[in-house]
Order: structure tokens, then C-alpha cells, then sequence
């Protein structure tokens, strides 16, 4: 073997090594991409969850629901005992 030809192999060797970490690269883009979108969506839906939460009774309890619970509750059963005002209007 001559130079040339080391040369020739170490030449085509360098291209092979260059098109494979070219291809990582891109790979390694394209999920830090997918993830990072799916990071941006969980965070989205835990917004909305916390959001959700926080007001939960508002968004899952009507009105009749609410009026029934009321009645039902303990701290009004006591105000009725002592507010006869209470009582005309609740009772």
C-alpha cells in the first residue's frame, strides 16, 4: 500500500464517520423537538388540572347540587336554630 491509497481509505473513512454523527445529530434534534413539545402539552395539562382543582366545586357542582349541600350542612342547621331570618329564607 502507498500513500495514496491511506490516504484514499482514511479520506472515505472520515466522510462514512461525518454522515453517521450527521445522522445522530439530526436524530437527537428531532427528539429533543418531540419532547420538548410534549413538555410543553403536559404543562399545558397541568395548568388545567391545577386550574381544575382549585375550583373543582364550581365546575363540577350545579346549582341544585349546591342549594341541596347547603341545606344538608351542619353550619346551617345551627344558623337556623339561631336566625329565624335564616329560617324564612332557607328553611
Amino acid at each position: 500500500m502507498d500513500k495514496l491509497d491511506i490516504e484514499s481509505i482514511s479520506l472515505e473513512q472520515a466522510l462514512i464517520d461525518f454522515e453517521v454523527a450527521n445522522a445522530r445529530v439530526i436524530d437527537l434534534t428531532r427528539r429533543l423537538t418531540s419532547l420538548s413539545q410534549e413538555v410543553l402539552t403536559l404543562r399545558g395539562h397541568s395548568d388545567k388540572t391545577l386550574t381544575l382543582s382549585a375550583g373543582h366545586n364550581e365546575i363540577n357542582i350545579d346549582a341544585a347540587t349546591k342549594l341541596k349541600l347547603l341545606r344538608n350542612s351542619r353550619v346551617l342547621k345551627l344558623a337556623l336554630l339561631f336566625a329565624p331570618r335564616a329560617r324564612r329564607i332557607l328553611g
